[in-house]
């Protein structure tokens, strides 16, 4: 192995270990998914770790076995409701929340909760009428905003950073869904931003949040991402959780 290689792979494994948050996107994409995901999760013992595997049709299983290696070491499941029918399917459970047939808000309530049962990993699950959050008997849910879509892909990858933010600064998991939604509902609304530049947004929104809730105050610090190998984002420094009383 080449020297420079070496060092490159050195320093990427300190970032890993020093990182508050590792998330592999595209899983589905990457003919290594199961390999990436194992060495980045299993080498940032201190980060929050989160995945969304895109499309995983005709990969159910697979992703299925590869989710049930590294279970205990994974914080966060975001999926959309293809693949969520696409699990749901593949382990026998009734779950169709298809555009054509239509589908309420029990339903995504239920699919969110049965299929994280199932598995066994914490599911954030984000659909065009909301989104959900299972933990235990109880599902929070957070409504869609409806706006009229002047953009077509990039929606789930916003979703997915305001989700991880809103992990990191401890919001409610009503709030963090609410915010997630309001940020990726911002972003397919308007065909000039840029998702760089929304996030700016992003983070003005946690300062509102931090001025407007009741419970707990928020010291801001800078978010850093960085890129390691394909599919991997990493935050270093995040928003700082304090208590604080309302005046």
């Amino acid at each position: 192995m080449r020297i420079s290689v070496l060092i490159e792979l050195i320093q990427e494994l300190g970032i890993l270990q020093k990182a508050k948050a590792v998330a592999v996107v595209n899983w589905a994409t990457n003919s290594k998914g199961n390999q990436l995901t194992d060495h980045v999760f299993r080498n940032s013992p201190k980060a929050l770790h989160f995945i969304d595997p895109a499309d995983i049709k005709k990969r159910e299983q697979e992703f299925l076995n590869s989710l049930k290696s590294i279970s205990e070491i994974t914080n966060v499941l975001s999926i959309n409701e293809n693949e969520c029918n696409c699990l749901a399917r593949e382990i026998g459970l009734s779950c169709q929340l298809t555009h054509s047939c239509g589908y309420k808000l029990a339903d995504v309530k239920n699919a969110a909760k049965n299929l994280a049962a199932k598995i066994g990993v914490d599911i954030d699950l984000h659909t065009i009428n909301g989104a959900a959050w299972p933990k235990g008997k109880e599902t929070d849910y957070a409504n869609a905003f409806k706006v009229e879509p002047r953009r077509a892909t990039g929606a789930g990858d916003c979703w997915n950073a305001a989700d991880i933010v809103g992990h990191l600064a401890g919001l409610d998991p009503r709030e963090r869904l609410t915010f997630a939604n309001a940020y990726a509902s911002s972003y397919v609304r308007n065909i000039y931003a840029e998702r760089n530049l929304l996030a700016g947004l992003a983070i003005l929104v946690i300062l509102l949040l931090v001025l407007l809730h009741p419970v707990f105050g928020f010291s801001l610090k800078i978010v850093n991402l960085f890129s390691v190998g394909d599919g991997v984002i990493l935050i270093e420094r995040y928003c700082d959780v304090c208590s604080t009383s309302r005046l």
